[in-house]
């Protein structure tokens, strides 16, 4: 049952008296007057909670209900503390862990600012490929966000208007309206508004962006999360676990940014931990993920991926060792399990195991593919399956079919099928061959002419507008002709046979 609230207003002065009445050293007035007033006494409480003498009568049932929930994130809810200080406690002592959690809350603010930049631009540019308002369209976005998964266009509408994608559309005009930002001030005066994908995504909070990328469709945030190497299974990105980090993050971001006490709290927005991520799996360890060491690891763990280039995750590593020395805590308070500095990614030479690996695992979601079995009901739909893979093996043989090597399987971009035929558009097979000529006349073996192959296939050409030979090809205009002038023959043209399999 909740109590009445008796206790009185106490001045500055009050305070100090109050602290050193429970036991806590204070040996100048004057500098403790100036650290109550620039931090205020609710808000050391927190720090100063661990050095309250241990009640002798055990733990309490649940969280006492004199203990505010500042307190209670500074030790286990459970643990029940007296008012009293024990010996040696100093101001002095709960100054220095709070300016330890200061800084260590400007890091990790780097951190998310660095990884948060980076998945703007993706979110924005990704939906922006299909058309310059994608996120305020129902049918470029998941149906679980849009409601749009009936085939009744009235009832479709009529499912929209109570979706989540409605109410996220009436939070971003909210955003949009007071936004002060002079790109957004200069595109509402020369075309009006709404802002285009591209540019909403800058200006939306990380509540609000984390809130659109859960509802994008799936393939699309596959290819995010693989962007950013969240994997459990090849080459699928793992688009829960990356809406789980942003969950995540954005509750640790607004943390940060209302200057709460972090580096003992306990955190209830659990991270997730993907299989297939090695360097993550010790996240399962009791306590790892309900304090800031797993923030820390999953931080770590992006910033690699996004600016390989950054010392961020030793230098925080650094400072928090330097800082729990000199306060005299524990790593284990923050959710350091047992011989973290022997894991993987706290190695000062930790880098991603295959750079070249995530780089292609992003092209590949430049394109919409199949496995060898869906590419072969393309070329074949009439043919026996085993038929059907020895169409798939040979067109690819020849070089005329672009197949994808990830790991142990073939992912065929579905581009180059020619449905009226059932084989490779003969465009299409004359470009992957003359590419993987260029590629092996250069010392590419198969598996690098393949990606560099497809890498031709997304890459802007001078000679067609910016456009890439993919964008040219879905509209008709890469013909013969065409390739002739932006790839010319290494060799005397080969007209591809395409067998009756």
């Amino acid at each position: 049952m909740p109590t009445d609230y008796s206790k009185t207003f106490l001045t500055v002065p009050d305070q100090i008296r109050l602290l050193r009445s429970r036991g806590m050293e204070i040996d100048n007035d004057f500098e403790a007057m100036t650290i109550l007033r620039n931090v205020g006494y609710y808000r050391l409480s927190g720090y100063s909670y661990l050095f309250r003498t241990p009640d002798p009568q055990g733990v309490w049932p649940g969280q006492p209900q004199n203990q505010s929930q500042d307190e209670a994130h500074a030790a286990p809810p459970t643990e029940r503390r007296l008012s009293t200080f024990v010996p040696g406690t100093s101001l002095t002592k709960v100054q220095k862990i709070y300016e330890f959690d200061r800084g260590l809350r400007m890091r990790l603010f780097d951190a998310i600012e660095m990884f948060e930049v980076a998945l703007r631009f993706r979110v924005g540019h990704l939906l922006g490929q299909s058309h310059p308002f994608a996120h305020r369209d129902p049918e470029a976005l998941h149906s679980e966000f849009t409601g749009f998964g009936a085939t009744n266009h009235n009832l479709k509408y009529s499912n929209w208007l109570d979706s989540n994608h409605a109410d996220w559309l009436r939070e971003v005009d909210r955003e949009e309206a007071r936004s002060q930002e002079g790109f957004v001030q200069h595109f509402k005066t020369k075309y009006g508004g709404p802002l285009p994908t591209w540019a909403v995504t800058e200006i939306l909070s990380f509540g609000t962006l984390a809130s659109l990328y859960s509802g994008m469709a799936r393939a699309d945030k596959e290819r995010i999360a693989a962007a950013f190497d969240v994997h459990n299974s090849v080459p699928a990105g793992d688009f829960a676990t990356l809406a789980n980090w942003l969950n995540h993050i954005r509750y640790i971001r607004n943390t940060c940014a209302h200057h709460a006490r972090l580096w003992n709290k306990n955190i209830t927005t659990t991270l997730a931990v993907p299989s297939g991520i090695p360097e993550l799996m010790h996240l399962d360890e009791e306590g790892t993920r309900t304090r800031i060491y797993g923030t820390l690891a999953v931080l770590a763990y992006l910033l690699d991926r996004t600016h390989p280039e950054t010392t961020w995750r030793n230098d925080v590593i650094d400072y928090i060792n330097e800082g729990l020395a000199s306060t005299g805590q524990s790593h284990a308070a923050m959710g350091f399990p047992a011989g973290w500095a022997h894991f993987e990614i706290w190695q000062h030479d930790y880098a991603p195991h295959d750079m070249e690996t995530l780089d292609r695992k992003e092209l590949l979601y430049s394109f919409e593919t199949n496995p060898a079995s869906g590419m072969g009901l393309l070329l074949g739909a009439d043919l026996k399956p085993s038929r059907r893979a020895d169409r798939v093996r040979y067109f690819r043989k020849k070089r005329l079919l672009l197949g994808l090597p990830l790991y142990t399987a073939y992912e065929y971009p579905t581009f180059q099928v020619d449905r009226d035929t059932n084989s490779v558009a003969r465009p299409v097979a004359e470009a992957n061959r003359r590419n993987y000529l260029v590629a092996e006349a250069a010392g590419q073996d198969e598996v690098a002419a393949a990606w560099s192959t497809a890498r031709w296939w997304v890459t802007p050409h001078p000679l067609l507008k910016q456009q890439s030979p993919l964008e040219a090809h879905e509209r008709g205009k890469l013909t013969m002709e065409m390739l002739d002038i932006i790839l010319p023959a290494p060799d005397k043209p080969s007209q591809p046979s395409f067998p009756g399999l």
